[in-house]
């Protein structure tokens, strides 16, 4: 059972909380002016992978509700301030179920229109909301940015085979002594990298992954509970997430955004384009990395009056 109390809501961000697979999860909900005089169209939004709810979707959140829109933005199973004993681990089945039951709580919502509930997800997020838009006909449109289709080709792109069947191993070996031990090894997802001391010739990817993750931009001050340091079981990423061969499938209307010049996902929103279905529409942000459309106002700003444009007409 839902139990939400909506009297206290004001614009902005409010605090709430609902049940996942017997997990407390914290949420925040951005909600527009003059929420209360009729109902609004709602969003969830699906976060870049190890985030927590301070960081990048604060950023959507503020934004999206000053268009109009509701946005749902959650700490997942293990994260942030939501419930779970395996802290910071990147567990797909549980992400999927917190987004779903977050279309429930949405659609509970008094002041939520049910009919007009849309998806957005960023990086690994928007792997994540186009996995859910296959699973929930509630969504009536989707808009992915610096989205991760493909997780197999981005997994031989990170390493050399010989390397990947080394992080395989090892994610084999770490959950076989967590699972004969209950102890659960750990390893920082940007390595050793810190701000100013970047080894030379390391890709602009991770590098800008340092720039935000590791600066004030992305974690330190206002993100305290978020964490680098990921379960030694979980790989970089999953390579099993691969939506490729089914984009035929997808058939709500589509809104995929990738920056010009984003490695990694610039290519892989590129070839899950053509085979997606109709509708379905493509942005490229001119100058803009992966990264840049986390939170840099130049590049995430034209995003939101696109998203908002097409959420509109859908």
């Amino acid at each position: 059972m839902i139990t939400i109390d909506q009297s206290a809501f004001k614009p902005g961000k409010n605090s709430i909380s609902f049940t996942t697979k017997g997990y407390r999860i914290a949420a925040d909900l951005y909600l527009p002016e003059g929420f209360e005089t009729a109902p609004c169209p709602a969003i969830i939004f699906a976060r870049p992978a190890t985030q927590v709810k301070e960081q990048a979707s604060v950023v959507y959140g503020e934004k999206m509700s000053a268009r109009g829109y509701a946005l749902l933005a959650v700490d997942h199973i293990g994260f942030g301030e939501s419930e779970g004993e395996i802290r910071n681990y990147e567990n797909t089945e549980n992400i999927i179920a917190v987004l779903t039951d977050g279309i429930t709580v949405l659609r509970h919502l008094d002041c939520i229109d049910e009919n007009r509930i849309y998806g957005m997800g960023l990086c690994m997020g928007g792997a994540y909301i186009t996995r859910l838009a296959f699973l929930d006909k509630r969504l009536k449109a989707i808009a992915t940015m610096s989205a991760y289709f493909d997780c197999a080709t981005a997994f031989e792109q990170m390493m050399d085979e010989e390397t990947r069947g080394q992080a395989i191993l090892g994610a084999n070996l770490a959950m076989e002594k967590y699972l004969q031990t209950g102890e659960v090894d750990r390893y920082p997802v940007l390595g050793a990298m810190k701000p100013g001391e970047i080894p030379e010739g390391t890709p602009r990817y991770y590098a800008d992954a340092v720039d935000y993750y590791m600066t004030s931009r992305g974690a330190l001050e206002h993100a305290p509970n978020y964490s680098n340091m990921l379960p030694a079981f979980q790989l970089p990423i999953d390579p099993a997430l691969n939506h490729s061969p089914y984009g035929d499938q997808l058939t709500l209307p589509k809104l995929f955004i990738r920056g010009s010049d984003a490695a990694i996902t610039g290519p892989l929103t590129d070839l899950f384009y053509p085979n997606a279905a109709e509708p379905k529409e493509l942005m490229v942000v001119e100058g803009a990395e992966h990264f840049d459309l986390y939170d840099i106002d130049q590049y995430v700003d034209p995003v939101i009056d696109r998203v908002d444009t097409f959420f509109k007409a859908n």
